[in-house]
């Protein structure tokens, strides 16, 4: 017997093209810290971006910070490793140029928000955005083990409109 103390080798962390080691992890964690219990969702259908981009440009603070979510969203898709592409959160389906999706921004259910977090759903899951959304809080619900006794406030039932 050596006497040596064991050491333990770290778990690898999950790269999805961006600096942080795993921004899910992190974000949630942000927003967790941030939100005091009640989070806001909002459900972004392709056919809702022209209408986003349009109302940021017009100023509208909410838009922006909603652009800019999915701005650095859709970055963070295409800059995954082909071999570990970002998946859709309620199936293992990968978010590829050629998949449609939607998006839902989970933010803290405050006056001007700091964080947020914004996962994708397939077509192949939902495509209104009653199914959107419901496939989106399941599965935040299963990841997020502390949420099932949050309160989510759907605040954009029909799809975005920051």
């Amino acid at each position: 017997m050596t006497g040596g103390a064991r050491t333990r080798k770290p778990s690898p962390t999950v790269k999805s093209g961006a600096d942080d080691p795993n921004p899910f992890i992190t974000a949630v964690r942000t927003v967790r810290s941030e939100s005091g219990g009640l989070l806001d969702l909002m459900v972004v259908r392709p056919a809702d971006f022209a209408f986003v981009v349009v109302e940021a440009a017009a100023g509208d603070p909410d838009a922006i910070r909603v652009l800019a979510a999915l701005e650095t969203t859709v970055k963070r898709i295409a800059a995954a490793p082909r071999r570990s592409p970002m998946r859709c959160v309620a199936c293992p389906q990968p978010l590829l140029k050629k998949t449609i999706f939607s998006f839902c921004i989970v933010e803290p259910s405050r006056a001007n928000p700091t964080s947020g977090l914004v996962v994708a759903v397939c077509s192949r899951c939902a495509t209104t955005p009653e199914q959107i959304q419901e496939k989106a809080v399941t599965a935040l619900r299963k990841i997020w083990p502390d949420l099932s006794s949050r309160p989510i406030e759907v605040t954009h039932p029909t799809g975005g409109r920051a």
